[in-house]
């Protein structure tokens, strides 16, 4: 795997590093925008296929906000927020069917409950 990064300049002075991480086959295995060396923004993961792995955002380099996490078919296996790196809120995670398992309570990261579905 190497880092390949490109310069996106739609205008001049939005210009925008895009970050790339490649697959041995040379597919996209991430992709996102970086400002000084940092993850910004949204990105993305990618199966060696192309199906989406895992999304979210960064926020100077941590995550933060809504990241979403998918099985090789493409269902949602797990979804839940960041807030600066750590994780916070009702975190969900489902069968390869769709299939709500459980829910974890999250506070500051740190794993405060588990509610498990049948």
């Amino acid at each position: 795997m190497r880092i390949l990064f490109f310069l996106l300049v739609p205008f001049f002075a939005n210009a925008q590093l895009i970050g790339q991480t490649l697959h041995d086959d040379g597919s996209i295995e991430s992709i996102g925008p970086v400002k000084k060396g940092t993850p910004v923004g949204k990105w993305q993961w990618f199966h060696e296929n192309g199906a989406l792995i895992r999304e979210g955002n960064y926020y100077k380099g941590f995550e933060h906000g809504l990241w979403k996490e998918f099985f090789p078919n493409e269902v949602l296996k797990s979804e839940g927020y960041y807030d600066k790196g750590k994780k916070i809120g009702i975190w969900k995670h489902y069968s390869n069917m769709g299939v709500l398992l459980k829910e974890e309570i999250w506070e500051k990261g740190v794993l405060v409950g588990t509610q498990k579905r049948d």
